[in-house]
């Protein structure tokens, strides 16, 4: 979803608070990002982009919120009982991201 739609989202978890236990605004921010835009062109930071959502969506149940929060920013919020389902989730994330090698084109 957009930044506005994710404020107005925000709204509506903060009225129905009572619904879920706890919940985690999660920030995600691909470093060096500049870079990438400068180095390999738009194209590629678009593709970046493109993928990383993905990911976030792909490994994300349908009962969370993504967002993509702007330029190179992406937010979740999570939804969870236990703290060690919020730190197993990050964990996923970042160790799809470190173990993999991400390549454009060439």
């Amino acid at each position: 979803m957009t930044r506005r739609a994710f404020d107005q989202e925000i709204i509506n978890i903060e009225k129905n608070l009572n619904t879920f236990k706890d919940y985690a605004l999660v920030f995600f921010d691909l470093d060096h990002f500049k870079n990438i835009n400068d180095t390999y062109g738009h194209e590629c930071g678009d593709v970046i982009l493109q993928t990383f959502a993905k990911i976030l969506l792909s490994k994300t149940d349908k009962k969370h919120k993504i967002a993509r929060y702007g330029g190179e920013e992406f937010i979740a919020v999570i939804m969870f009982e236990q703290r060690r389902e919020l730190v197993k989730y990050v964990q996923m994330i970042k160790r799809i991201i470190n173990s993999n090698k991400f390549v454009y084109k060439d």
